[in-house]
């Protein structure tokens, strides 16, 4: 009968689900001994890594949550609003899908005016052409700018003079 119950286990090299190398001399128990303690040591710090791993998983989780809500903040910032009122002229994007586009073509189509503005985005259309109107995502329009002349705004740059202050 075996001394102790991982005796058993000894004879078939397995300590805690581990196989381990049984000594050459069967008799001898000391050594026995010294290879299950071995075992046990090792199945003993066994949870405490599980532990430490855990932690690091979950030390990844939060700083990858952290680094994605940072980047969802900055992201946010860049987006401009657009408000739209009625009766204002705004241009539409055309998303067709465009075979031979032309590097100069605008892909912004004929000022519409504004008829209706809905909550969460959605705005109605006017083609003052043929008086038909439509929704459309408010994302795909943006302001018409009806008076803009470029030589109107155009001034003759001058040197700047300079004076001397006066010293104290």
């Amino acid at each position: 009968m075996s001394r102790h119950w991982f005796d058993a286990l000894l004879v078939q090299g397995f300590v805690f689900g581990k196989r381990i190398r049984i000594s050459e001399d069967n008799d001898n128990y000391s050594a026995r001994f010294r290879e299950a303690q071995q075992c046990r040591k090792t199945s003993a710090e066994q949870p405490v890594l599980l532990n430490e791993l855990d932690e690091l998983r979950q030390e990844s989780y939060e700083s990858s949550r952290i680094y994605k809500e940072r980047l969802k903040l900055f992201h946010d910032k860049t987006i401009t609003r657009k408000t739209f009122e009625p009766n204002q002229k705004v241009l539409l994007y055309s998303s067709r899908l465009h075979m031979f586009p032309g590097k100069l073509r605008s892909r912004w189509t004929d000022p519409f005016i504004v008829k209706v503005v809905y909550p969460y985005g959605a705005v109605e259309i006017e083609n003052p052409e043929n008086g038909k109107s439509f929704k459309v995502n408010g994302q795909r329009l943006k302001p018409f700018l009806e008076h803009f002349d470029r030589h109107e705004s155009s001034e003759d740059l001058v040197d700047p003079l300079y004076q001397d202050t006066p010293s104290k």
